[in-house]
């Protein structure tokens, strides 16, 4: 047992030396690049901080040193990134954006016109902002801007309580976001629940459309009727919520994408509420209700033939909408109103030849203006 304890313990002592070893290897001088960081096994680059860290395909070692769509274990084609900023986040050497083309392109790439500088306002946090001698971070607006830009309030330093949202905190180097919703030093001890995750946070915010777009950094998807990272891949974002709300009927309610009507509620509401029971089939939630008068109550159904049907129902001739003094019977019955008539019209007719018959057995003629 002794035997067994010491081998794991050296195995340990092992493994903790091999990660040092990789880290040391990985965090060498002049490894300024993508290309030159991943060309070590067991390396990759992470373009937020610009620098190179042992890991895997998926994540770096430790988890928290990159954030996710910054890691790189095999480093993506230039073409890949779409504006200044994130084409010079690849490092010394690896790409330049060109100014003449207005896209990303390879060191050498002939003719590209390359700019070692790029707009002010596509640097994304005060540190990248402040790296540029030429840029200013602007606490008012919260964004980057020339040094001759009108702001009233610049920072002199980069300090983390000046970002107002998990995502642009979270992209400052050192910065992590609390639960409480605020930014802080990466060794604040005072921060509680701190959001590694912001797609998780925007889950966590918001249940609905338009409280989910309320918040910076996160838009409501209605593949997963769920609030996520604003760019989550496969998310078709609805920046501009429907109104759900002001359609009363369940057939037009399920037609509107990112609608749904909810059965217990009977109304259309945003898909992804938590309160709301899904009537899957508008047929099926009239169907439900057996008596005439819980039928006629429901905006989208009325009562036909002893059934509750949906509005739309093409197999149902008279659609009651309100129910007579008995129950269950519908206010306009068709086969009583028929069998009336009828009775009715054989009533007069009995009259009219009962009349006749007299004045026949009595001798007295029937004048023409007397049939009028």
């Amino acid at each position: 047992m002794m035997m067994a304890t010491t081998r794991q313990y050296f195995a340990i002592i092992l493994l903790l030396f091999v990660s040092y070893s990789t880290a040391q290897i990985c965090n060498g001088t002049g490894i300024n690049s993508c290309s030159r960081c991943t060309a070590i096994n067991g390396c990759g680059w992470c373009a937020a901080t610009q620098s190179c860290y042992p890991g895997n395909l998926t994540n770096p070692n430790p988890p928290h040193v990159c954030i996710g769509k910054s890691w790189e274990y095999v480093c993506r084609p230039c073409s890949n990134f779409p504006d200044c900023v994130s084409c010079h986040e690849r490092g010394e050497g690896d790409c330049f954006w060109c100014d003449n083309l207005k896209g990303c392109k390879p060191a050498g790439w002939v003719p590209c016109q390359h700019t070692d500088t790029c707009p002010c306002q596509q640097y994304p946090t005060c540190t990248t902002c402040s790296d540029d001698y030429s840029c200013d971070w602007c606490v008012t607006t919260g964004s980057c801007g020339n040094r001759t830009a009108n702001c009233t309030l610049k920072a002199n330093s980069c300090s983390c309580n000046l970002y107002t949202d998990c995502f642009s905190c979270r992209a400052e180097l050192g910065c992590t976001w609390c639960g409480d919703g605020t930014c802080r030093s990466g060794n604040d001890t005072t921060c509680t629940a701190p959001q590694l995750d912001c797609n998780s946070y925007c889950n966590q915010q918001a249940t609905g459309c338009a409280a989910c777009n309320a918040h910076d950094g996160c838009v409501w998807c209605s593949d997963n009727s769920q609030c996520n990272e604003n760019g989550r891949p496969g998310c078709f974002e609805q920046h501009t919520c429907p109104a759900c709300g002001n359609l009363g009927n369940c057939d037009v309610c399920s037609s509107q994408p990112g609608c749904v009507w909810c059965g217990n509620s009977h109304s259309c509401q945003m898909a992804g509420q938590p309160d709301c029971l899904i009537a899957h089939s508008c047929a099926s939630y009239c169907s439900g209700y057996a008596e005439c008068s819980d039928c006629v109550g429901l905006r989208s159904c009325a009562y036909c033939d002893g059934s509750c049907v949906n509005l739309n129902n093409p197999d149902c001739t008279f659609l009651m909408h309100t129910c007579g003094p008995q129950n269950n019977q519908c206010g306009f019955d068709g086969g009583a109103f028929v069998g009336g008539m009828f009775l009715v019209i054989g009533i007069v007719l009995l009259a009219v030849g009962g009349w006749m018959f007299y004045r026949w057995k009595t001798g007295k003629k029937i004048l023409y203006t007397e049939l009028k």
